[in-house]
C-alpha cells in the first residue's frame, strides 16, 4: 500500500527511514501493518503416537493439543487424523483443539477436512473461553463436508475476538446433523463412516493496545526468498519502544535501524518482540526467510536431434549469473562463454548457473541426437482429450487403445482437469505420487508408447471465472483450481509462477474465447513464462469442422503474437466423448527427427508445430532456412521463404499466404494442385513471418512463426471507455492511444472497429504521428445490447513506406439497464481523491461497484439534472481548496454554484443517496475555499443538519506509524445494518480527517446514526489557523454517520474519503489479513442502493431473447455434489413453469434439493439455452428435491420441456458408447450419458456406464435434464442409478404342459413312452383334452392318444401314452398339447415337439 504522506509538516524519523528501506530493496513498503503470526498448527504425515495430540508449530505449539469427543489417538489415512463413530452425533460429537492466544488478536483458523461417504456433512464450530463450561457459535463458520478428498471444505474463518489474548481457548468442530457426506445409499452418517482433519491452522497478529507495546512488523516479510547477504529493517508502531531480537535462536540483544540485521547464513529466522517501560511487552514475531535460487539455464537449441557440429547457446535470467556447463556428466564443469559446439554426437550438455547470494540453479539436462534425416519428419497427433479420470467418456486404455489403433495418430495426450483427481489437495506440481489417477495416466500413456506411437500424460488446468484452460506437460505432479491462491484475481499469474519452478515442463493455451477465457487478454507476459508456455489452440472441439460442435479461434493466435508471446498453433479435439482423434479431421501437426517421446516434447518446446484442419495436409515451411519456430538471433536484411506442402487426398491445395504482424498478408499465392514447393522473397520489413493455407474445401491451417526481429516500436498503446461499466442503449467514448517509437513518421491509413466482424467504427480524420510522438483517437458509441464484448481494434500504418498493421482488445462488459445501479462522482469542482489533490483514488472503489453490476461514472464535465437521472447515488468530496495540475490540466480553487447545490437540492428531494467526504483542515485552503466552508454550505442547501467540523482529528496514543493523524478505529454501532459484517477486531481507517458536528435532537430522534465513533483518546485540533476552527475534547469525535435525507434518500457522511483506494481494497496481500471496515461498509452502502431485480418465471427466460438479463430462482435438478453427479461448471434449475442451466458454477457445495437465485444473461452454448450468470446465492439450503416430469418418448424431445427433470418409459431401440435410444411408441427419445457421470457412488470405475443387463429390447424408465447438444435434443442423465430396467413379470399362459418323461429323439421301429402333464394356471375348474400325435414329414397326424379329463384351477393331471413308431416314414415327430375337447379341438396350449 502506497502511503499518503504530508506536504510540509510531520515528515518523521521513521518515514526518512523508510524512504532509506526502499533504496535498499527496490520497492515500496506495503502498510506497516502487524504480520500475521503461526500461533499452533497440527500438520500430521504419519499417525500420532500420543493423546491428547500435540501440536507440531507454532509459537504456542507446547500446549496446543487436538481433542475427540472418543478422547482416542486417530488414525492416520488418506493424509489427515482419521476417527469413526459418528453415527448419530448431531451437536455432540466433534473435533477440538486447545490453544493460547495469549498477546495475539486477529484470529483466523483454518483446516483440511474430509469424510467417507458414510461419514458426517455438516459441522460448525464453536468455542469456550472458561474450559469449556459454555460454548458459544462462531460467527459464519458453517460448512459441508461434500466430497472424500482431503480439502479446504471449511473457509478461512476470522475467530471472534472474544479468543485473543487469553491463556487459553477450546475451539470444537462439531457435527450438527446426521447426514451422510456423499452416500447415496444412506442418508445418515454409519458407524463405520470416518471424519478426517489435518492441516489446521492458528493465525494471529500481535496485540496492538494501548497498555502493549505494538507487535513487530518486517521488510521483507516473512516467507521471502532472498539474496545471502540481504538486510532486514524491523519495525515497532509503538513510538519510543525498543525492538529486541534473535537470530537462529541466538540471545535477544537490541535491534539498530541504522544497521539493520545482515543475513549471514540463509535459512534464518528472526524473532524479535517490543519493550518499553510502562506498557506490556508485544508478543514474539518470528520471520523466517530462505535463501533464493538462480534461474534454470536454457539452451537454444534445447536438446532434440541436430546436425553435427550445431552450436548451442546457453543462458541465464538472473543478472550478473555464471554459467557452468559440462559434457561428462558432470566430472569437469567448465565455464560457459560462448556457443557450445557439438563437435560429437549423441551429447548431453548438464548446465547450472550461480550468482553472488543466491543458491545455484539446478541442473539442467540437454539431451542431443545427430540428425538421421536431413529434414524432419511429420507427426500427426492430438494434444487434448479427456477420459472417465476426469469428465471425459471412456478409460484411459480406451483412450490410447483407440488413438493408437483405430485413429492411427502417431503422439496422442490425454490431459485430464486436474481438479477431478483424487488427492489433488495435497498434490503439487512437483509431487503428484499421492493421486492415483494421476500415476494411472502416467502409466497408460508408457504402456501404449513404441516406435510408432507416443502416449503423453498431462493435466488442464482450469479457472470458471473467464480466466481461461490451460494444458501442461512433462511435470512431476499437477496443480488444482481449487487451490486459494488460484481463486484470487491474479490466479493465472500465481499459476505461471509456478510454471516457473519446472523449466522442463512445456504448457498450451486451450481455445481462447469469450466462452472459457483469453487469459487476461494474454496478460502476465515475461521472458521466463515465454520459453514455457508454447503453444495455442486455434481449433478445438469435437463437432465437424466448420459445425457448432468446432471453435476455431485463429484471431486469438494472431492477438497473442502480437503482444510479444512465442507461441506455435495447435488444433485439437478437446474429446469428452470418445472417438479420439476420429471425431473430425483437425490435427495437431509435429516436426521432429523420429517418433519419441522426448523428441515430442522437443518440438512442442521449439515450436516445430502447426495446426490443419485437414487431417493429412503435409507443411515444412522455413525462413532463410530456419525451420517454423525459429527465432532468428540477428535481423535479416532479406527474407527468403519456402513452402513445401502437400494434401495426400489429391485435393488443391488452395491460397498459400504469408502472414506478419497484425494478421498483415504480405504476399499469398493461389496453388491449383495438391502438392508444390511456393517460394516467397520479401523484404525483413516484420518481426514474425507464419504461413496460412485456405484450401479449395475451405480447411484451414496455420503454421508457427518465424521470428527475425522485436516487435515494433510503435503501434496502439490502449484503447480505453469513458466508463467502466456500459449501460446498453446509452453512449459512451471508445479512446485509442497510439504511439510511434520509431525513426521515421508514422501514417495512419485506417483504424477500424468491430465486433465479432462486423464494423463499428472507422476514423475518419487519420494523422501523421511524429517520430517520438503519440497521438488518440476518440468516438462516440451505444452498444444495443448487453454482455461480453471484445472490440477489435485494427490500424494500418505505413512507417518509411512499410504499410503495418496494429491491433489492440477492448474488452467491456455492456449490462442491462434494467438491473444496473447508476453511481456519479463528483469531478466537477477537481474534488480530492477524484481529479483533484490525490486525484484518481477511487479505483478499487469502481472494481467493487462494478463487481456488483453499478456503474460508477466519474463526471468532469458539469452536474446536472441528466446527468444524475436515473442516478442512486452521488459522491461528493471536497471541491479544490488549492490550485494544482492533474492529468496535465491545471486547476483553480473551486466551490460549489448556487446551481450545483440546486440541482444536488432537487436529486435529494427525488429520494436520492448520497456519500459526503470531508479531510482534515491542514493545508486547507483560505477565504471562501475552506474544505468545511463549502462542504457546509452544500450539506445547510439540501436540508441536511450534520455538518463537517474545522478540525482535523488526532490520537497520541491509539494511532499508526507513530502519526497522530493516521487511525484505526474499532468504536462501532453494531446497531445499524451498514456494520452488518464487520468484525470488532476490524480497523475502521481514517487518514487526516475532520469530525462531525451531529445535531443532537437529530442523534436523539433517529434521524442521524453514528456509524463510527473515535476513541477515548480521540480528540481534535485546529490545524490550520486560515479559519478559526475548532478542538473537540477526547472521547467525542464521530468519525462516519447516516442521515436521513427528507424524501427518502440516506446521506453517509464521513470525516475523511473512507472509499478511497488507501481504504479499501479488491484483493488483500494475504489470505490473512483483515480488510479494513470501510470495505464492509462500502458493500453494505452500495447493495442498500442496488436495484431489485425481480424473480422471473423461467419459461419467461427460456422466451427471451440472447443477452437480455433474467433473475431466476428454482430449485436444484442438477447439483455439485456428490462429485460424480456433478456437471462440469454447471447447475440446473427448476421452478413452477420450467427450468435451465446455471453456468458457470464451480460451487462443489450445492446439492440437489436445495434453492438457488441467480441473475444472468441468457445465452446458448452448443444450441442449449443456459444463463450465463453474474451472480449467485443459495437462498435455501433445505432439500426438497423436484420430481422429474413423466412425459412420452417423443415429447421428451420437444424443446417447449427444455431445462426441465423429465422422466421417460420406453423400450431401448438401440443404444452406443454415450447414448441410450428409448421409444415407447410415440417417437425416439435420446438418452445421454457424459462420460464422468457415474452413480453417485464415487467409484469411477462406474463413469459413463449403466446397467450392464439393458440391451436393445429392454425395457428401462430414465431420469434426465432436458437439453440439447450439436447432436441434437437429448434427456442429459445426471445420475446413472436413474437409468432402470424395468423387468415385468414373466405372464404365464393359461394351460401349459410340463414334460414328465420323453425320448431324447424318435427311432423307427422302437416304442416310445411319453408322459405329460398338463397345467391349468386359470382361477377355474376346466375341462380339457390332454393329446400325444405322431406327425409324418407332411405335418400328417399319423396316431395319437389322449385323455379328457377335469383340471381343478391351478391344478394338474398326467397323460402318459405308448405308441410303437412305423418303420415305413420318414421325418417322424411327436407333438403333445392341449384342446378344449378332442371335439372341439380348440387349442389351450403350445404345441410342444419332439423330432
Amino acid at each position: 500500500m502506497f502511503f499518503k504522506s504530508k506536504l510540509s509538516k510531520k515528515v518523521t524519523s521513521l518515514f526518512v527511514v523508510m524512504v532509506i528501506v526502499l533504496n535498499f530493496f527496490s520497492t515500496s513498503i506495503p502498510a506497516l501493518a502487524a504480520q500475521p503470526q503461526r500461533i499452533a498448527a497440527w500438520d500430521y504425515t504419519a499417525a500420532p503416537t500420543t493423546y491428547p495430540v500435540p501440536a507440531t508449530d507454532g509459537e504456542y505449539k507446547d500446549g496446543a493439543v487436538l481433542k475427540n469427543f472418543k478422547d482416542a489417538i486417530p488414525s492416520y489415512s488418506k493424509g489427515s487424523l482419521s476417527i469413526n463413530g459418528w453415527d448419530n452425533g448431531e451437536n455432540s460429537k466433534y473435533w477440538q483443539i486447545e490453544f493460547s492466544t495469549k498477546g495475539y488478536d486477529n484470529l483466523s483458523l483454518s483446516a483440511k477436512t474430509r469424510s467417507s461417504s458414510t461419514g458426517p456433512r455438516d459441522f460448525k464450530l464453536i468455542y469456550s473461553i472458561d474450559e469449556g463450561n459454555t460454548w458459544l457459535d462462531v460467527p459464519n463458520s458453517t460448512y459441508a463436508i461434500t466430497g472424500t478428498d482431503l480439502s479446504n471444505y471449511m473457509p478461512e474463518i476470522n475467530l471472534p475476538s472474544d479468543l485473543a489474548d487469553k491463556d487459553k481457548v477450546y475451539v470444537r468442530f462439531i457435527m450438527t446433523s446426521n447426514t451422510s457426506s456423499t452416500s447415496t445409499t444412506t442418508t445418515e452418517v454409519q458407524s463405520g463412516g470416518t471424519s478426517n482433519i489435518n492441516n489446521i491452522i492458528i493465525t494471529g497478529t500481535p496485540v496492538s493496545n494501548a497498555q502493549t507495546v505494538a507487535g513487530i512488523t518486517a521488510v521483507p516479510e516473512s516467507g521471502a526468498e532472498v539474496a545471502l547477504g540481504s538486510k532486514v529493517s524491523l519495525y515497532c508502531e509503538t513510538e519510543g519502544a525498543t525492538i529486541m531480537y534473535s537470530i537462529n535462536d541466538s540471545e535477544f540483544i537490541p535491534y539498530n535501524q541504522e544497521e539493520q540485521i545482515t543475513l549471514k547464513t540463509l535459512p534464518a529466522t528472526i524473532k524479535a518482540y517490543g519493550i518499553k517501560d510502562g506498557l506490556n511487552n508485544s508478543v514474539i514475531s518470528t520471520f523466517s526467510y530462505i535463501q533464493g535460487k538462480t534461474a534454470a539455464v536454457t539452451a537454444n537449441p534445447n536438446g532434440g536431434a541436430v546436425p553435427l557440429n550445431k552450436e548451442v547457446a546457453l543462458s541465464c535470467e538472473t543478472p550478473n549469473s555464471t554459467i557452468k556447463y559440462s559434457l561428462d556428466d558432470g566430472t569437469t564443469w567448465n565455464d560457459y562463454s560462448a556457443p557450445i559446439v557439438l563437435n560429437n554426437l549423441p551429447a548431453t550438455i548438464k548446465a547450472y548457473a550461480t550468482a553472488e547470494g543466491l543458491l545455484d540453479s539446478p541442473v539442467t539436462t540437454f539431451t542431443f541426437t545427430e540428425k538421421v534425416s536431413e529434414e524432419y519428419n511429420i507427426y500427426f497427433g492430438q494434444l487434448h482429450s479427456h477420459t472417465t479420470n476426469s469428465d471425459g467418456l471412456g478409460t484411459l486404455d480406451d483412450a490410447y487403445s483407440y488413438a493408437k489403433g483405430t485413429a492411427k495418430l502417431d503422439f496422442f495426450a490425454v490431459t485430464d482437469h486436474s481438479n477431478s483427481f483424487d488427492n489433488a489437495s495435497t498434490s503439487s506440481m512437483a509431487d503428484g505420487s499421492k493421486s492415483t489417477k494421476w500415476l494411472n495416466g502416467r502409466a497408460a500413456a508408457d504402456k501404449y508408447t513404441d516406435s510408432s506411437f507416443v502416449g503423453i500424460y498431462g493435466f488442464e488446468m482450469t479457472w470458471s471465472n473467464g480466466t481461461g484452460h490451460m494444458n501442461t506437460f512433462n511435470t512431476p505432479g499437477f496443480e488444482t483450481r481449487d487451490t486459494a491462491k488460484y481463486k484470487l484475481l491474479d490466479g493465472l499469474k500465481q499459476y505461471y509462477d509456478v510454471l516457473k519452478q519446472f523449466p522442463d515442463s512445456i504448457s498450451q493455451m486451450n481455445h481462447p474465447g469469450p466462452t472459457f477465457g483469453d487469459f487476461n487478454d494474454f496478460a502476465y507476459y515475461d521472458p521466463q513464462i515465454d520459453k514455457l508456455i508454447t503453444l495455442i489452440e486455434v481449433g478445438n472441439g469435437e463437432g465437424a469442422i466448420g459445425s457448432s460442435g468446432y471453435f476455431p479461434s485463429y484471431e486469438y493466435y494472431q492477438r497473442a503474437l502480437d503482444k510479444g508471446w512465442h507461441l506455435a498453433p495447435t488444433n485439437n479435439q478437446d474429446n469428452h466423448l470418445g472417438n479420439w482423434g476420429t471425431a473430425n479431421t483437425g490435427r495437431t501437426v509435429i516436426l521432429a527427427d523420429s517418433l519419441t517421446r522426448d523428441n515430442v516434447y522437443d518440438a512442442m518446446r521449439n515450436m516445430r508445430v502447426y495446426a490443419t484442419e485437414d487431417s493429412n495436409l503435409r507443411i515444412k515451411y522455413t525462413l532463410n532456412g530456419e525451420v517454423m519456430g525459429s527465432i532468428l538471433e540477428n535481423k535479416p536484411f532479406s527474407v527468403n521463404i519456402k513452402v513445401d506442402i502437400e494434401d495426400a487426398d489429391n485435393e488443391a491445395l488452395g491460397k498459400i499466404s504469408v502472414i506478419a504482424n497484425g494478421g498483415k498478408v504480405v504476399d499469398s499465392k493461389t496453388v491449383s494442385t495438391n502438392k508444390d514447393l511456393i517460394e516467397f522473397n520479401l523484404s525483413a520489413n516484420y518481426s514474425y513471418y507464419y504461413i496460412r493455407v485456405d484450401e479449395a474445401d475451405k480447411d484451414i491451417a496455420v503454421t508457427a512463426p518465424v521470428w527475425i526481429g522485436e516487435v515494433d516500436k510503435a503501434g496502439i498503446s490502449k484503447t480505453t471507455p469513458s466508463t467502466t461499466l456500459p449501460i446498453k442503449g446509452e453512449s459512451f467514448k471508445i479512446t485509442t492511444n497510439y504511439f510511434n517509437n520509431e525513426n521515421y513518421p508514422m501514417e495512419i491509413t485506417s483504424l477500424v472497429y468491430s465486433i465479432n466482424g462486423e464494423v463499428i467504427n472507422s476514423a475518419s480524420e487519420l494523422t501523421f504521428v511524429p517520430s517520438l510522438g503519440t497521438g488518440s483517437y476518440s468516438f462516440d458509441y451505444v452498444a444495443p445490447s448487453a454482455g461480453k464484448y471484445n472490440i477489435d481494434v485494427r490500424m494500418t500504418a505505413k512507417i518509411n513506406g512499410v504499410e503495418k498493421i496494429y491491433t489492440d482488445v477492448l474488452k467491456i462488459e455492456v449490462v442491462d439497464p434494467a438491473i444496473t445501479t447508476k453511481v456519479v462522482v463528483d469531478a466537477t469542482h477537481f474534488n480530492d481523491y477524484v481529479y483533484g489533490y490525490y486525484a484518481n483514488n477511487l479505483n478499487n472503489f469502481t472494481t467493487i461497484a462494478n463487481s456488483q453490476k453499478i456503474a460508477v461514472n466519474i463526471e468532469k464535465n458539469k452536474l446536472t439534472d441528466d446527468v444524475l437521472k436515473d442516478a442512486q447515488l452521488l459522491i461528493i468530496t471536497a471541491p479544490a481548496k488549492k490550485s494544482g495540475t492533474v492529468n496535465g490540466v491545471p486547476y483553480q480553487p473551486q466551490s460549489f454554484s448556487e446551481e450545483d447545490i440546486a440541482v444536488v437540492k432537487r436529486f435529494v428531494d427525488k429520494g436520492g443517496n448520497l456519500i459526503i467526504c470531508g479531510i482534515a483542515d491542514y493545508q486547507d485552503g483560505t477565504g471562501e475555499y475552506q474544505t468545511s466552508t463549502q462542504m457546509n454550505r452544500l450539506l445547510e442547501g439540501i436540508g441536511a443538519t450534520t455538518r463537517f467540523n474545522n478540525d482535523e482529528v488526532v490520537d497520541d496514543v491509539n494511532k499508526l506509524n507513530n502519526q497522530n493523524f493516521r487511525l484505526a478505529f474499532r468504536n462501532y454501532n453494531f446497531n445499524s445494518p451498514y456494520l452488518s459484517g464487520v468484525l470488532p477486531e476490524q480497523n475502521y481507517s481514517f487518514y487526516s480527517g475532520c469530525s462531525l458536528n451531529i445535531d443532537e435532537n437529530a442523534l436523539n430522534t433517529g434521524k442521524v446514526t453514528w456509524l463510527v465513533k473515535g476513541y477515548d483518546t480521540t480528540r481534535s485540533i485546529d490545524s490550520n489557523k486560515n479559519l478559526t476552527g475548532v478542538s473537540l475534547p477526547e472521547g467525542s469525535v464521530y468519525a462516519l454517520a447516516v442521515e436521513e435525507i427528507p424524501n427518502g434518500g440516506k446521506m453517509f457522511i464521513g470525516g475523511t474519503v473512507f472509499i478511497s483506494d488507501f481504504e479499501v481494497k479488491v484483493q488483500l496481500d494475504n489470505s490473512t489479513q483483515l480488510q479494513n471496515s470501510n470495505y464492509n461498509i462500502t458493500m453494505n452502502i452500495l447493495n442498500s442502493i442496488k436495484k431489485v431485480i425481480p424473480v422471473s418465471q423461467i419459461s419467461t427466460v427460456r422466451a427471451g431473447q440472447k443477452g437480455d438479463v433474467f433473475c431466476v430462482e428454482g430449485t436444484v435438478t442438477a447439483g455439485k455434489t456428490p462429485s460424480d453427479n456433478a456437471f462440469f461448471d454447471t447447475l440446473y434449475v427448476q421452478d413452477e413453469t420450467g427450468g435451465i442451466n446455471l453456468f458457470p458454477i464451480s460451487d462443489t457445495n450445492i446439492m440437489v434439493g436445495q434453492r438457488v437465485k441467480a441473475i444472468g444473461t441468457l445465452d446458448e452454448y452448443q444450441g442449449d439455452l443456459e444463463l450465463r450468470v453474474i451472480e449467485y446465492s443459495v437462498t435455501d439450503t433445505s432439500i426438497n428435491p423436484v420430481e422429474p416430469t413423466l412425459l412420452s418418448t417423443k415429447d421428451s424431445m420437444d424443446s417447449k420441456y427444455g431445462g426441465l427433470l423429465v422422466k421417460v418409459i420406453g423400450n431401448v431401440t438401440r443404444m452406443d458408447s454415450q447414448n441410450i435410444y428409448v421409444d415407447d411408441g410415440s417417437g425416439e427419445a435420446r438418452i445421454f450419458v457424459d462420460g464422468y457421470i457415474g452413480d453417485g457412488s464415487g467409484d469411477s470405475s462406474k463413469a459413463g456406464k449403466w446397467d450392464e443387463r439393458i440391451n436393445v429390447g429392454s425395457k428401462i424408465s430414465a431420469i434426465g435434464l432436458a437439453s440439447v447438444d450439436p447432436n441434437g435434443p437429448r434427456l442429459r442423465v445426471r445420475n446413472t442409478s436413474e437409468i432402470v430396467l424395468i423387468e415385468e413379470p414373466v405372464q404365464k399362459d393359461n394351460f401349459e404342459i410340463v414334460t414328465v418323461e420323453a425320448p431324447e429323439k424318435i427311432i423307427k421301429g422302437q416304442d416310445a413312452k411319453i408322459s405329460i402333464k398338463g397345467i391349468n394356471n386359470t382361477n377355474t375348474e376346466q375341462n380339457v383334452a390332454l393329446i400325444v400325435a405322431l406327425f409324418d414329414e407332411n405335418d400328417k397326424m399319423i396316431l395319437y392318444g389322449a385323455s379328457q379329463q377335469k383340471i381343478k384351477a391351478n391344478d394338474n393331471a398326467v397323460l402318459t401314452v405308448m405308441m410303437r413308431i412305423p418303420n415305413s416314414s420318414e421325418n417322424l415327430k411327436i407333438k403333445y398339447f392341449i384342446w378344449d375337447s378332442l371335439d372341439g379341438m380348440n387349442p389351450l396350449s403350445k404345441v410342444y415337439e419332439i423330432k
